[in-house]
């Protein structure tokens, strides 16, 4: 122990050292001889191989003050590493030591990747007391094993306090410290030493800086020892088990890989084969496995066994099975069953693609008969691994995940592509973008400036003439007035020849240099095409959005009912999207484009949404009904179970108000556009015209789904109100829960009723009329168990006027249900006489199951999905039909039941296509 103070009390001595200074009678008598270790090693500590080094210790780590020598770190790892590959000692043959728990932690991290480290449970106290940290070891015995290795793949790791009483056959001593100060540590004591030097048996290194060490006196007797026996230097010397003549010395870390590869040398093995005694011509370090010296132009090991030699030359060959010529082996046997045909599969599978295995894995051989003729080919094409490569109809983009025939795409999750002239949307593709309200930038000196919103449609007349300011070069801008002006590089004079030789006038195939840019200038694509003016306006079909005289010239703006019958705006050559910011002139059809594409992902994904909230709405439902006992046994202290139940619907009412809030960016582009036009002008009947495409079925969707929650929230209340009215031994008197339930049903119910009501008002507004129907559903279950209820004055009044609706309304929904031609009339026709029960009988009945309310629901999101091509029936509701484009059956509209149908892919009237080319 290293105190001062504990000098004092002989605290520095052993047990025995004070018995023999304290008692007279006992003489001590020092060992001479000892047979543990070998004699060189002894002589160290009876008197008091060392590779020297000049390589100073490092800095503390933050947070510690443990010392540490990153380049002994490395020495003795390599060491270790070269001792072990030799052969002569395994891992747990060998003990690092080293005084430091620093060090301890740098080796044992650099050497848990190549052996199983093992340290003990006082090195680990120590490591974490010192705020050394690191990943969990193995731990073998006393040390606990935390894995199952052998004990000849263990490294034992210690600090030098923590060895006593241990031994190794080798022993690497890391002493750590390096200075010019001459600091030694902790082993500067003649215990620590002792203790150090005395724990090898047959082999020890140390690995330290002698000037550092020699500063001690019992060091500088060892540094002294060693230098008579020339075992210290600054580098140390390896022997080579094959070659023990040549001589190989390392002074650096990484001279072990170039001197001493795998614990051998650098020259050619020499060792003879066992069986043919060829000399072994591989590098020393190598193992050196068959015999490859050549004989008769193949390998040793080859020709000993003539029999097993296959030609490796590739010839051409016939697959008996199929008939296919194959580049095969010339030894291979191409009629064994076991060989598989490599022809590449040219089938088409079923999703479009072509099929990515081959003959011999897709086709396989049914059993023969006795004379081994083929019976049968069975076909098992491999599963298809292209990307699935189909266009979003919602977006411009392709589906990016692996081919999933029978399942849809999901929705769009690539980067939005709308970007205007003041921001770009920095949302995923399927969210609902935020439209710019910023004022549009599409203005000239001869039509003026566009009066609207960014986002919104343009209401100014395309300009025709050619913008009369110069470019950088001098000469007159190429482009249509109002246009971007570009670089000189798209000047006709300027350009280089490749640009002047394009051909820019698809109607009479003229090129760049030869149109009159006066009559017919140009317009530059944010893909860096560029076309005539007449070109474009064909080909984006600007005749649909503004009207024309017998010239050419536009004059008036056309207002059609939300509907484009093209694809989205596109270069005409490379298929790019066109945008906004890109070029102005066509601002009208891009933007509304933009916003039916918006429409359509708002679409897809609020029944995506509202799909999962039926299931929701299930689980909810389910829950009451398995709660309703536990929650009549627990009524005595009902705080808890009430409260989460509320909690529960709450949470899930608050989602489905959020899903009404996905379009309030088009909603605020509308209020941002109408209030524009009123300003401009005090004719505001285009108003209704803006073609914004505001679609209702999600919202009314959200309040149905509301309202059966309200519904089912409070049928469950009055469940439990009629349970615990019965008398019952158990529960007692409940008189005050009772006029609970009570209020709390009767407070709830006019906000119930008025969503509901609301709810059907919308749809009728709307033409919806499944959704009309199941509203009336729900709102005479309201009101059936308004009835059950006892009366007041002040709600009397309005449960009269509820029921009068109620009635009303069913007779209605069964009219419709009669004469209507919309989906699941039979569903919605058995809700509808379920309900005229519960409203005009005395007690309550559930006669609809919430599976066949799940069923409705749940088709009613069917319609709406990413694939397919988009139309809008005579009622506008929008609705996708498959893959092939246009309808080939007469059908019906899901929402509404008006007709639409197809021969030949044609459209009757009424009905509009959203997108076909």
């Amino acid at each position: 122990m290293e105190s001062d103070r504990g000098k004092q009390y002989s605290l520095d001595q052993s047990m025995f050292e004070r018995l023999v200074r304290e008692d007279n009678c006992l003489s001590p008598a020092q060992l001479d001889v000892q047979r543990r270790m070998r004699p060189e090693i002894s002589e160290l500590i009876r008197q008091t191989i060392y590779p020297d080094h000049r390589h100073e210790e490092d800095s503390p780590e933050e947070g510690t003050k443990s010392k540490s020598n990153g380049w002994e770190v490395e020495m003795v790892c390599s060491l270790v590493r070269h001792l072990v590959r030799q052969g002569k000692y395994r891992s747990n043959d060998i003990a690092i030591l080293t005084p430091y728990t620093g060090q301890l932690q740098k080796l044992r991290r650099h050497l848990s990747g190549t052996f199983e480290v093992v340290i003990s449970d006082r090195d680990q106290e120590a490591l974490e007391r010192d705020g050394l940290h690191l990943e969990p070891v193995t731990l073998q015995g006393e040390f606990k094993a935390a894995k199952k290795v052998g004990l000849d793949k263990l490294l034992r790791v210690a600090t030098v306090d923590n060895f006593q009483g241990e031994e190794a056959e080798v022993v690497i001593i890391s002493l750590v410290r390096s200075n010019e100060q001459g600091k030694v540590g902790f082993l500067k004591t003649k215990n620590r030493i002792n203790v150090l030097l005395s724990r090898a048996k047959q082999g020890m290194y140390i690995i330290g800086n002698a000037e550092t060490a020699a500063t001690v006196p019992m060091w500088n007797d060892v540094c002294e020892i060693l230098q008579k026996r020339d075992s210290m230097g600054l580098k140390l010397p390896l022997s080579c088990p094959r070659h023990p003549e040549k001589a190989i010395l390392v002074e650096e870390p990484e001279d072990f890989l170039r001197f001493a590869p795998e614990g051998g040398c650098d020259l050619t093995c020499d060792k003879l084969q066992a069986v043919c005694q060829h000399p072994c011509p591989k590098i020393c370090s190598d193992p050196c496995g068959k015999c490859l010296v050549p004989v008769d132009d193949v390998p040793c090991y080859q020709a000993r066994f003539p029999e097993r030699i296959k030609c490796p030359r590739k010839v051409l060959k016939t697959v008996p099975d199929c008939g296919h010529n194959v580049e095969a082996f010339c030894g291979t046997d191409t009629s064994d069953p076991r060989f598989l045909c490599p022809t590449p599969c040219l089938e088409q599978l079923y999703c479009g693609h072509q099929c990515g295995g081959t003959c011999g894995t897709c086709f396989a051989l049914d059993d023969a008969d006795d004379e081994h003729e083929l019976v049968a080919r069975t076909i098992a094409h491999q599963p298809c691994g292209n990307i699935c490569g189909r266009g979003f109809t919602t977006c411009s983009h392709m589906c990016t995940k692996r081919c999933h025939e029978g399942t849809e795409c999901g929705v769009c999750q690539a980067p939005c592509e709308v970007k205007c002239g003041h921001t770009k949307c920095p949302k995923v593709c399927s969210d609902s973008c935020a439209p710019c309200a910023e004022l549009c930038k599409w203005t000239c000196e001869h039509e003026g400036r566009c009066p609207l919103p960014c986002a919104a449609p343009c209401e100014r007349l395309p300009c025709g003439e050619r913008c009369n300011r110069q470019l950088s070069c001098g000469h007159q801008c190429p482009t249509v007035c109002g246009e971007i002006c570009p670089g000189q590089e798209y000047c006709q004079i300027c350009c280089k020849d490749d640009k002047r030789e394009q051909e820019v006038d698809l109607l009479e195939f003229n090129t760049y240099g030869s149109v009159n840019l006066d009559t017919d200038p140009i317009l530059i694509l944010g893909c860096g095409h560029f076309f005539t003016r007449e070109t474009m306006n064909l080909h984006i079909r600007l005749d649909k959005v503004y009207c024309g005289d017998q010239d050419g010239y536009f004059n008036g703006i056309t207002y059609p009912s939300g509907d484009l019958e093209q694809p989205f705006p596109s270069c005409p050559k490379c298929r790019q999207p066109l945008r906004q910011y890109s070029v102005r002139r066509y601002g009208r059809v891009i933007n509304m484009a933009i916003l039916e594409q918006m429409t359509k992902r708002y679409i897809s994904s609020s029944a995506s949404k509202y799909t999962s909230m039926v299931s929701e709405v299930a689980t909810i439902e389910t829950g009451f009904r398995d709660s309703m006992d536990r929650f009549l046994r627990e009524l005595l202290s009902p705080s808890a179970s009430q409260k989460k139940m509320r909690e529960d619907i709450e949470q899930r009412i608050s989602s489905l108000r959020r899903t009404s809030d996905l379009q309030q960016p088009a909603q605020k582009l509308y209020e941002i556009t109408v209030s524009q036009k009123k300003r401009i002008s005090d004719n505001t009947s285009p108003i209704t015209a803006l073609y914004i495409g505001l679609d209702k079925r999600s919202h009314i969707l959200a309040k149905l789904l509301k309202a059966q929650v309200d519904l089912v929230k409070t049928m469950e209340w009055f469940l439990i109100l009629n349970n615990i009215k019965k008398p019952s031994a158990t529960l007692g008197n409940l008189s005050v829960t009772i006029d609970w339930l009570t209020g709390l049903i009767k407070t709830s119910m006019p906000e119930a009723i008025n969503n509901c009501s609301e709810a059907i008002r919308e749809a009728c507004e709307q033409s919806f009329w499944a959704f009309e129907i199941e509203g009336h559903t729900y709102l005479a279950g309201l009101v059936a168990i308004w009835r059950q209820l006892p009366p007041t004055p002040d709600s009397q009044k309005g449960l009269d006027q509820a029921f009068d609706d109620a009635k009303a309304g069913l007779q209605k929904s069964a009219q419709l249900c009669t004469e209507g031609k919309f989906r699941n009339i039979r569903t919605l026709k058995k809700m509808v006489e379920a309900a005229e029960k519960r409203l005009q009988e005395d007690s309550f009945y559930q006669a609809v199951t919430h599976e066949e309310l799940g069923r409705v629901v749940e088709t009613m999101t069917g319609e709406f999905t990413t694939q397919g091509h988009w139309y809008r029936c005579a009622n506008d509701h929008p609705f996708a039909i498959g893959e092939c484009g246009l309808p080939m059956e007469e059908a019906l509209c899901p929402e509404c039941g008006a007709n639409f149908k197809g021969y030949h892919h044609q459209l009757v009237a009424g009905v509009k296509a959203e997108e076909w080319a």
